[in-house]
Order: structure tokens, then sequence, then C-alpha cells
């Protein structure tokens, strides 16, 4: 009799145990060393494709092009001289369907006459610094993730899982891509409304700093927090003065992003939770939520995240132009863009279904994903209401900063294709200066009390 009971616990609790999640293991000594073959030092694969119509990497650009003054000044366009290979527009888009996420097809399809998308030959200029190869190749060696996806465990200053077996290492890939150790910046942000007109919604001064990526860091001395972010709003004059700061942990079982507000009605700093998740961002009239923000920001907790795979697809990429100083009522037609400020190149690109947990409340109940194979940065989003309707479609041009190096998002373009209002966030066409890149500050300048400082 006692056997017999011994034998179906055993049972139930192998059943537990076999239904249980695991946590991702880590990649083999040998898939590691094709980091070093076959794949580049970040987990793009290094050979072209067979159509030769994207190229090999070839270690990128590691110097700025002749002409470019320095941190700040303006970019140099590498790429200036290239001619338009083919446009796509509403009466062709069918040859390229298969390339093309849902959104973009929508905006073909929503604006005819005014948007259409010209294809450029592709380049690869994504590289970094030395130690952050080095430490990405250890990240593949030691970095795991948590049974429940929350918690790249063991990864420090490089990408997390450059051989990424899930969804959710892609979108930590992602969330800990290289953007520096830090960024100081003043940008503007607008709303393009469908008859044309462009309004300002806010402008800013932001210090930007990643603790993950100090280059004299380890695993062993990072203390929690991977992202810092202070702002300060220049404009609309109604806003002057207010403050945001938030910080995000890399560990999201144990711990959500913290953020504080300081807003000058009410004189004093105060804590700001619903800063994250699906809460409308209020410069955007409701049409983009805090985490649109860079495709996808803040906690993965509300999500299934599915690995779709790799495919080939054209996306907005060396769009240098789309920096140019001049005048928004130039730059931005009804309801988007001007296609000339863009510049689109077929890249690979991972992609990955974002989907709303059983019980969880989030406006969007999917998020299709397309990254970047080289950056790992989000470079398109298409984003589904809980009937399965395309609601809104985001685009983020990146340009390679090759004073760090590395590629970099230097502008978020959001589309709410029901209402035909736009978006635009982080232009820099108002301001001298581009972004200023390592400049950082001490860790006091990221705590409420100075957030005090500078409100007083």
């Amino acid at each position: 009799m006692n056997k017999r009971i011994l034998l179906v616990f055993c049972f139930f609790i192998g059943v537990i145990l076999a239904a249980a999640p695991v946590a991702m293991a880590k990649v083999t000594a040998e898939e590691a060393a094709t980091l070093k073959t076959t794949l580049t030092p970040f987990g793009a694969e290094r050979a072209g494709n067979e159509a030769g119509t994207i190229p090999a990497w070839d270690g990128g650009m590691t110097t700025p092009p002749a002409g470019y003054q320095g941190p700040g000044s303006r970019y140099v366009d590498p790429y200036e001289g290239d001619k338009i290979l083919f446009s796509i527009n509403a009466g062709n888009m069918d040859q390229y369907a298969d390339q093309l996420n849902a959104g973009l097809k929508a905006l073909l399809k929503k604006y005819p006459d005014t948007f259409r998308i010209d294809v450029y030959p592709s380049h690869r200029p994504h590289a970094m610094p030395e130690y952050v190869y080095e430490n990405t190749y250890k990240n593949a060696l030691q970095a795991e993730l948590s049974e429940d996806e929350l918690n790249p465990k063991g990864a420090y200053g490089g990408i997390p899982f450059p051989i990424p077996k899930s969804g959710a290492e892609v979108h930590w890939n992602h969330t800990c891509r290289y953007q520096s150790q830090a960024k100081v910046y003043s940008y503007s942000a607008y709303l393009i409304q469908p008859d044309g007109q462009v309004v300002l919604s806010s402008g800013s001064r932001v210090n930007e700093q990643w603790p993950y990526y100090y280059k004299e860091g380890s695993a062993e001395t990072f203390k929690g927090d991977f992202w810092y972010f202070s702002s300060q709003y220049l404009l609309p004059a109604r806003r002057k003065g207010e403050l945001l700061l938030v910080r995000d942990p890399l560990n999201e079982s144990q711990e959500n992003r913290r953020a504080w507000q300081y807003l000058t009605g009410q004189r004093r700093v105060r804590m700001a939770p619903t800063v994250a998740h699906d809460t409308p961002n209020p410069a955007f009239s409701g049409t983009v939520a805090y985490d649109q923000s860079n495709i996808f920001n803040g906690s993965m907790e509300k999500y299934d995240w599915k690995l779709v795979g790799k495919k080939e697809m054209i996306i907005p990429y060396n769009t240098y132009r789309s920096m140019a100083k001049v005048a928004p009522t130039t730059k931005y037609k009804k309801g988007h863009i001007s296609p000339e400020y863009l510049r689109f190149e077929l890249h690979r690109v991972w992609v990955v279904e974002a989907t709303v947990k059983p019980g969880a409340r989030q406006s969007y109940a999917k998020r299709v994903i397309q990254y970047d194979e080289d950056s790992w940065a989000a470079i398109t989003q298409d984003v589904y209401d809980a009937r399965g309707n395309l609601w809104r479609t985001d685009l983020l041009p990146s340009a390679h900063a090759y004073e760090i190096p590395g590629v970099q998002i230097f502008m978020n373009l959001h589309f709410d294709l029901p209402s035909g209002i736009s978006s635009v966030n982080y232009d820099y066409s108002d301001y001298d200066n581009m972004p200023i890149f390592d400049q950082r500050e001490d860790e006091s300048y990221f705590l409420p009390d100075q957030m005090r400082r500078m409100g007083q």
C-alpha cells in the first residue's frame, strides 16, 4: 500500500515538473564559437543573401566619413550618392507584399497619392566597440532567461542572447541593444493631422544612461537598473519646467519600473506608476501609448512572446535624411512623413509576435515586431486590437552613428490608422546639435532629489 502511494506521488511530481516552465539554456561552446566564424560578433549572419541584394558584413563602419565635424554636429550621409533601385506604391505593392509589414501596406493604401517607399541599395554599417563584442561572447556562454522570461540572468555589457532561441530572447536583445553608455540630446515631437496641419506637441532636453554598458563594469558589480531616463520639458509653454525621471530594472521578475514626475503646478516630485504599459502619452492626443516608444519599452509581463523566425524585409534604414534640419511643414505631409525624407533597404529581420496573456489587461491585443538582425533594434511594428484588426503601426528610421559606433534609432513615427493622425517623436529639426554620446552624469543625477533641485 505504501509502495503504491509512493508510485502515485512520484507520478504526479513528474507531471508537475514536466509542465513547469524552465529557464532558457545557455548556448554550447560550439554554438558560441560561430560568433567568430559564420555569425557576426553580435549574432547576425555574416554572409549576404543568395540574390546578392543583402551584402555580407565586412566589419561595419568604424570611422566617420570625410566631412564629419565631430560629436554633436550634423551627420554626413555616407550613402548620399546612392540611386533609387525601385519605388513601391499602391499600384505595384502586391509584387513586394511578402517583404513589407502590414503597416507599410496599410499606409500605401491609405495614402495612394502621397506615400511611397523608395528602396535603395542595402548597406550593413553596424559595428560596436571591442569590449561590447567581448561581453556579447561571454553572454552567449553564461546568460540565460528566467522561467517567466522577465530576467536575463548573467548578462552584462553586450547583447544578452546573440544566438536567440525564443521570441522573449530576441526582444531582450532589443531592450539591451548597444546605444552607448550615455546620450544627451534635445528633440521635438509633433502631431500630423489628416488635413496636413503640423502641431508641436512637446520639446525636451534629455539625458539617458545605460549602467548595463558601463565599460568598467561587470555582471558581478552591476547594481540592477540597466537604463536611466531624465527629461526636462522645454515646449510648449504650458509644460515648460515639467520633469520626468525613469529607472528600468533588468530583473523585471523582482522589480517594476520606477518613474517620477515634477509638475510645475504642484511644485513637488511624485511617483508616476502610470508612465508605463498602455497608458496614453499626453504628448500625442491618446494615439500613442507609453510602452510604444521605440516600438516597445518597459515590462514584458503582459505578453506571450512567440518567435516567428527570420526573413528578408524592406525596412527604413540608413535614413540620415530624416534628420535634415528643415521646417516640419516641409518634412511632413497629410497624415505621414514625406517619402523624400525616408530611405528603405532590404535587410534580414527577426519577426516576433507578442500576444496578450489570458487575463492580462492591455489595449493592444497583439503586436507583430520586426527587429534588425544587425543592431537588434526593433524597426517596424504592427499593432492589432481585440478584434484582430490592424489598428496602429510604427516605423523607426535608423542610421549609423559612426562616432560611437553603432546603428541607432533617431526617430519614432507612429500612425493611428483609423483617425489618420500620425505622430513624430525625436525630431532634431529645431536644434543645432545632434545627440552627444558617452557623456555620463554622476549616478545621483538620476534620483528624485536631483529633480527637486531642478524644479526649484
